[in-house]
């Protein structure tokens, strides 16, 4: 009997394993928090855009009166900051993800990506998707938006790999309200790819998605911190990405319970 005991414990330790590895935590509060920072020690960079062929007509060439700082040379330019890095190396907007697990539950029942439209500017600038599930955009931009029958916004969503792009969805929204639900079905996610958002319309609207296969993701904010809730214990890699400033993969045992601490750094381009 003792020995038949033995053999099933055995059995079950090894399937627990596994669900770790499958990314389903025996409930939903099990596992610990993995925080940190990411830094890079570059430059910032910006990249700036013509407004307007005709800025009277334009919306977003209206707003220099409101938020001058994105505008440069007396409003015939629109800038966006693409990476944002201050002199310590603190990187915002990176992505934080956890990349060995593959959560079927998480995957399936995923309610898509959400990203607004806000006086000309995609947000948020980075976060996640999921293959296979919703990418939902809204434009919260004044229906007076389209003028002289001009498109007030069309968002453009590419898979990218390397320099090669594939067009995802290419759909206008000239008023206020409009909305974009679109399945994502993106073909080199094995490979590494992302999704790129631009608007055809204003050069300077850019948003980045990094495709995830489970709930174990977060974002840099401005002081370059993240936070990661609820990670199954065991050793896992753990990808920080940015669109500009590149990527780095660490590996990181985590606890049964706790925090644990992970600092990363991408390399200087």
């Amino acid at each position: 009997m003792q020995y038949h005991t033995s053999i099933i414990m055995a059995v079950l330790c090894a399937l627990g394993n596994l669900a770790v590895l499958l990314g389903h935590p025996s409930s939903a509060s099990a596992g610990a928090t993995i925080i940190g920072t990411v830094t890079y020690y570059g430059q910032p960079q910006e990249e700036s855009y013509p407004t307007s062929k005709n800025p009277e007509k334009d919306y977003c060439a209206t707003l220099v009166s409101k938020k001058p700082a994105l505008f440069r040379n007396d409003g015939e330019l629109r800038v966006v900051q693409t990476l944002q890095v201050r002199p310590d190396g603190a990187l915002k907007d990176a992505i934080v993800a956890v990349q060995d697990i593959v959560d079927q539950t998480f995957v399936t029942t995923y309610p898509g990506t959400e990203v607004r439209i806000e006086e000309c500017t995609f947000l948020p600038y980075t976060t996640a998707v999921v293959d296979k599930r919703n990418f939902h955009v809204v434009n919260l931009d004044p229906a007076d938006h389209a003028v002289a029958q001009t498109i007030s916004h069309n968002p453009h969503g590419t898979e990218v790999i390397g320099l090669a792009s594939r067009t995802l969805f290419n759909i206008a929204l000239a008023v206020k309200g409009a909305e974009i639900n679109k399945t994502l079905s993106l073909r080199q996610v094995q490979h590494g790819s992302a999704v790129r958002l631009v608007c055809d319309q204003h050069a300077y609207m850019q948003a980045w998605f990094l495709p995830v296969t489970n709930a174990y993701f977060g974002t840099t904010g401005a002081e370059g911190t993240f936070e990661i809730k609820n990670v199954p214990q065991g050793r896992h890699v753990l990808k920080a990405w940015h669109p500009k400033a590149g990527m780095m993969d660490v590996d990181v045992v985590v606890p049964e319970s706790g925090q644990v601490r992970v600092n990363i750094e991408i390399p200087k381009k």
